[in-house]
């Protein structure tokens, strides 16, 4: 039995000895995203990897201004003539679309995210108004003119156990303005 039990460990490590393969190292490249204008839309698309979607959502101006560089993109499309253009960040919760004139300044921006995380405000004020609700969804919108966000609302649908709500809540000079749908 000892013999037995000895063999199979022989033939154990013999068999994994061979099965090694060796392989040659694998080199992997990151390509930067393609930053020319589409020449019919005057419009760039650039897609959000998963993994910032989060950062994305949480301030997308802020985002931008911290990922997206006007003044490389505008030598990058010198060749093409425009007034302005258009700049669409998509992720899987939401998008910006952001126009900006041919130097590089912002004009305006207008983003609509989905399921994301509340302000604590916005939180705070739902709890006091509907204390049992449950929230089923959540829709953000903002416009911008400028860097200055100047219209903010939410819209979320809500779960009382007796029904189902749709409450708009606004965003202006810092207040909240409720409204139901």
């Amino acid at each position: 039995m000892k013999n037995v039990v000895i063999g199979f460990f022989l033939l154990a490590f013999i068999a994994t000895g061979n099965s090694q393969i060796v392989l040659d190292e694998a080199k992997v490249n990151f390509t930067k995203a393609s930053m020319q204008l589409d020449p019919a839309t005057q419009t760039l698309v650039i897609q959000i990897p998963e993994k910032e979607v989060g950062e994305f959502g949480k301030n997308p101006l802020v985002f931008m201004k911290n990922n997206f560089d006007v003044e490389s993109f505008i030598k990058d499309n010198s060749d093409q003539d425009y007034s302005e253009f258009q700049v669409n960040f998509v992720s899987n919760k939401g998008h910006l679309t952001a126009r900006f004139n041919k130097d590089g300044d912002l004009i305006s921006s207008q983003q609509k995210f989905k399921n994301m995380r509340l302000p604590h405000d916005v939180q705070l004020e739902i709890a006091h108004l509907y204390n049992n609700a449950t929230v089923l969804r959540t829709r953000s919108f903002a416009h911008s003119k400028g860097w200055i966000i100047d219209k903010e609302y939410y819209k979320i649908k809500l779960d009382d156990g007796e029904r189902t709500r749709r409450v708009r809540i606004d965003r202006k000079n810092d207040r909240l303005y409720i409204a139901g749908l």
